[in-house]
């Protein structure tokens, strides 16, 4: 009975004793299976990461492969301009450029010529000197250090540009940089309408002032950005959305360009400069024909020489700046005006005689009064991100320097005005040879700086680092 019993323990401990071991044999086993399924599972991750940024690397390859030649183009000329970017300022300057007192007497050696001989200059068929003729060819001119300015940096562009690009990291890279904005200094009658509209298709509704680009107030739609201060305009970026803005009615106050500086009372803007400047003779028809004439309650209208007239003794009792808006649109060397902060003079005729054009009573060779605004106006205009000449806007060959400067790839052409049909203005048909005569010397400054910016512009898409 006694030894019954033993062999029953010993049997029920060592069914105990293989129950455990089970258990133990279990769970080890269980472990080794989580075990192998995590490090399973980590092979499979890695293995679909790498996939992934396999897929991703094909993907940009494949996208760079079917690219076209144009954005090609536009992707290596940034890697260019980051590349001399990142070079001291000895090193920027030692390139075939003159300093911008050069650029700025060459300019000014032009002004002082004779009528005939300056036409002649600024003629693309004839003297050439700003080469015209090579560069609206497509070629890249070799000698343009007479009129060619110190790059601009691309600093502010580049925000501008990158504004809005996805960011894939939970480390954003944009999340501390400066808020870019667009200041479009507006040409009256030199396509700003139409500047604005192209904005308005490639930017967010949100970042474009609705009403013509002009950042507005309670009770007044323009409100008159050329008259804020910069701490006002630097409030009016950081507590909204825009990315715009267009100064029309005043002339352009070079304090803007703090906002590029390293040293900026306002570091958390970067602001970028754009206008478009036009034909003088053609922008002063196009004016007369606007404010003379479809907004010219008179009955009947003023002739070309009476508006002309009566605007120029507005214009001379007018204050600078001030918030009338069409007091200054009617000046000689309207651009020269603009971009010398309304320095720019407008002598009285000893005569007034309204049926006859105003002509032009400075004597460029001898008096000193518009040297220095005319001065003010190029190197303000040198330090602008992109000055567009109208009449090269909307040519398919180049929209590249805007999708470059300002990243837009929606470029179809649009023309709009205010009021009227769009028309193309050519003065030569609209006037008498002797009233384009007398037209084209009065505003002399305004060509030399037109024909100049039409060379800045076809030298930056010809001409690569160059330009």
């Amino acid at each position: 009975m006694k030894r019954a019993n033993r062999k029953a323990a010993t049997a029920a401990d060592t069914a105990t004793k293989s129950t455990t071991l089970l258990s133990q044999t279990r769970k080890v086993s269980s472990n080794r299976i989580h075990n192998f399924l995590r490090w399973y599972a980590f092979i499979i991750f890695i293995v679909l990461l790498v996939g992934w940024q396999i897929f991703l690397d094909n993907n940009d390859a494949q996208e760079i492969h079917t690219e076209s030649k144009q954005n090609h183009l536009i992707r290596q000329r940034r890697r260019d301009k980051q590349s001399l970017q990142n070079q001291d300022n000895q090193s920027l300057q030692s390139q075939d450029k003159q300093p911008l007192d050069n650029v700025v007497e060459y300019l000014t050696k032009l002004a002082i010529m004779p009528s005939n001989k300056l036409q002649r200059a600024l003629n693309s068929e004839e003297d050439d000197v700003f080469q015209l003729s090579q560069l609206e060819k497509g070629n890249c001119p070799s000698n343009m250090q007479n009129w060619l300015p110190p790059r601009v940096s691309d600093e502010a562009a580049r925000l501008f540009r990158e504004r809005n690009k996805p960011q894939h990291h939970n480390n954003n890279p944009n999340k501390n940089k400066p808020l870019p904005l667009l200041w479009y200094e507006h040409l009256s009658k030199a396509g700003g309408t139409s500047f604005c509209k192209l904005a308005g298709t490639n930017m967010f509704r949100s970042e474009v002032p609705s009403y013509y680009c002009m950042p507005s107030k309670k009770d007044d739609p323009d409100a008159r950005v050329g008259l804020w201060s910069n701490d006002e305009l630097a409030k009016y970026v950081q507590d909204g959305t825009k990315r715009i803005v267009s100064n029309e009615w005043n002339p352009f106050d070079p304090i803007r360009f703090d906002f590029q500086s390293e040293n900026s009372k306002n570091p958390n803007i970067k602001v970028m400069f754009v206008t478009t400047i036009r034909e003088p003779i053609n922008r002063l028809l196009s004016a007369y024909k606007f404010w003379g004439v479809l907004h010219n309650q008179m009955n009947p209208h003023p002739t070309i020489t009476q508006w002309l007239n009566r605007q120029h003794n507005r214009a001379r009792h007018a204050s600078v700046p001030d918030w009338e808006i069409t007091n200054h649109v009617s000046r000689y060397n309207f651009a020269a005006w603009k971009f010398s902060n309304g320095k720019m003079p407008l002598p009285k005729p000893e005569v007034i005689d309204e049926s006859v054009v105003p002509p032009s009573v400075i004597n460029y060779e001898s008096e000193s009064s518009w040297r220095e605004p005319f001065s003010d106006a190029i190197r303000n205009l040198s330090r602008f991100d992109l000055v567009i000449p109208l009449e090269l806007l909307w040519k398919p060959e180049h929209s590249i320097l805007l999708k470059d400067v300002l990243g837009w790839d929606k470029l179809d052409e649009v023309h709009v005005v205010p009021t009227g049909k769009v028309e193309k203005t050519d003065a030569k048909a609209k006037v008498s040879p002797e009233q384009y005569e007398v037209l084209w010397n009065a505003n002399r400054l305004d060509m030399i700086l037109h024909a100049w910016s039409k060379a800045l512009f076809l030298s930056k898409i010809h001409c690569g680092n160059n330009g």
